[in-house]
């Protein structure tokens, strides 16, 4: 009786078929939630370009040179080495200036030192510096000498002072000559002074004599050789 009563049960209470209950709603529900959406998105939009842009960070193209710009830098850098080139030479110059007048100066102290050096053997001639350079005539030439006295400095150095051109006539023979001063003409330049004496003149070579060593010659009065001697070439 058991089983017929289970089999009865069975064949009156099946379990259906599951169904799916889905929830349906209308179209302009949709068509509203569409246009609510769409509004969004704008015054997202809206809000990014105009209030969002002062707070986010601005960002800079640069822009592309053009060939001119690029030649106008090109021009502006070679100026400015050009520049600084003239400055460094400007520089050079102006230490070379500053170098040689420091030698200058370090020439003078040493020439009064030595004029204010005592002397015990007493007073007596010195030739501090012969130069000679090119005058502004055909053969002539410009000559310098600087004289100072060394000792006491008790009385004054007296005497004359001769140049004498060594060099070769037109035979080629060896010849030595006295040079005579363009300004007077004369073969012995008077020599008077106390401390230093600064002795400037020129002269011309003879006609037919090529000149190589000119020698000056410092007399003193009452020496009977001379007290100084001293030769220099010829500049070229």
């Amino acid at each position: 009786m058991k089983r017929l009563s289970r089999r009865f049960k069975r064949h009156f209470n099946r379990p259906g078929r599951r169904v799916a209950i889905k929830s349906h709603r209308a179209w302009y529900w949709q068509a509203l939630a569409a246009v609510l959406l769409v509004g969004i998105g704008y015054l997202l939009a809206y809000w990014h370009l105009t209030i969002g842009a002062k707070f986010s960070p601005t960002f800079h193209v640069s822009p592309v040179l053009t060939d001119e710009a690029l030649l106008a830098k090109v021009v502006f850098a070679e100026r400015q080495l050009q520049v600084q080139r003239a400055m460094q030479e400007g520089l050079a110059k102006e230490l070379a200036g500053v170098q040689e007048e420091s030698m200058k100066l370090k020439e003078s102290v040493n020439f009064y030192q030595s004029i204010l050096e005592e002397n015990a053997s007493g007073d007596r001639a010195k030739l501090n510096s012969f130069k000679l350079e090119k005058g502004k005539a055909a053969n002539q030439y410009q000559y310098h000498l600087v004289l100072s006295q060394q000792g006491s400095h008790s009385k004054a150095i007296q005497g004359s002072l001769k140049l004498a051109l060594e060099g070769t006539d037109a035979t080629g023979t060896k010849v030595k000559m006295p040079l005579k001063n363009d300004q007077d003409n004369a073969a012995q330049i008077k020599i008077n002074f106390r401390y230093y004496q600064r002795v400037d003149g020129s002269f011309t070579l003879p006609d037919g004599v090529t000149g190589e060593m000119v020698e000056a010659s410092f007399l003193e009065n009452g020496a009977k050789q001379p007290n100084i001697s001293q030769k220099v070439g010829l500049p070229g």
